[in-house]
């Protein structure tokens, strides 16, 4: 599968340590509460989200996998794959290493990727 190689290959290149736990804990308390207690999909927030049709149902992970891939479409296919791969990274690497690829490309606000 193409996609895991270049996920994975991020992930690998990317890692780039952030050791300030203030930043992470930001990140976390407002992307993903349960990073570290979920296998990479939090199937709680996906029911949530649509039953309820409100509120961000996609985890670092998920978030991660559609960055690296640029996949945007509204589309439930694209969700499954998403989370497919979120649940295949979160095997693969441990969780500091998918938090700090995350770090390294997630948007922050204009023109603002990456905590570098």
């Amino acid at each position: 599968m193409k996609d895991i190689n270049n996920i994975s290959n991020y992930i690998l290149k990317n890692n780039i340590k952030v050791n300030n736990k203030k930043i992470i804990f930001s990140v976390l308390l407002v992307e993903d509460r349960t990073f570290f207690h979920h296998k990479g999909v939090c199937f709680r927030s996906l029911l949530r989200a649509f039953i309820k049709s409100y509120g961000g149902a996609s985890t670092i992970n998920m978030q991660l996998v559609r960055t690296i891939t640029g996949r945007r479409e509204l589309t439930i296919r694209r969700k499954i794959r998403e989370c497919i791969l979120s649940l295949i990274i979160d095997r693969k690497f441990e969780k500091k290493e998918i938090i700090n690829a995350y770090l390294a490309c997630a948007y922050f606000g204009v023109d603002i990727y990456g905590v570098n």
